[in-house]
Order: C-alpha cells, then sequence, then structure tokens
C-alpha cells in the first residue's frame, strides 16, 4: 500500500505526478503548489491531457482552473517560460482565496 500524507485536509499520495522544477504536485482533482515553508492547495476542477501511462508532465498541456476567480490557465510543461507563468498565476490565486 503506497503511503500518503494529509497535508491541510489534502490527501498526496505517492504515485502523484509531480514536476519538481516547479514544485507542483498534480493529483486527479487537486493542484498543490509547494512554497518554501508550506504546502497549499490550489483548487481544480479539471485537468486535461494528462494520460495515465504518463511519465510526468513535461511535453504535456494542462488545463487548471484556479481559485475562486476560476482563472483559467493552460500550461506547457515544456516550456520554462509558460511554467513561471502558471506558477505566478497559481500563487495570485492562492493569495486571493487566503485573504
Amino acid at each position: 500500500e503506497k503511503s500518503k500524507a494529509e497535508v491541510s485536509g489534502v490527501t498526496i499520495s505517492e504515485d502523484a505526478r509531480q514536476l519538481r522544477n516547479g514544485r507542483l504536485l498534480v493529483t486527479t482533482h487537486r493542484l498543490i503548489f509547494w512554497s518554501k515553508k508550506l504546502c497549499v492547495a490550489a483548487k481544480m476542477s479539471d485537468v486535461r491531457a494528462v494520460p495515465e501511462k504518463s511519465k510526468g508532465l513535461f511535453g504535456q498541456r494542462i488545463s487548471l482552473t484556479l481559485g475562486v476567480a476560476k482563472r483559467k490557465v493552460r500550461v506547457d510543461f515544456s516550456n520554462k517560460k509558460d511554467r513561471d507563468v502558471a506558477i505566478k498565476a497559481i500563487s495570485d490565486a492562492l493569495r486571493e482565496e487566503s485573504r
């Protein structure tokens, strides 16, 4: 049985796909953003185009719906600039939700 970690009410399993550079962890329904001191979860209503047998997120295009504002972000994880934009959008959405 795979070990799971509970982070502020969100279950993260070891088999969740991870992108280390951007410190993003994608599970089926959630996107977790790792900040320097804590891990916070952005609600994600939709994860598209991540094949089940995918070898991680590089080269995958993904559609994220973030936060209360339902901001849509389309990300190509093989592209560093795209990744940075996504990370910024995610942190903005998290800031909005924590107000």
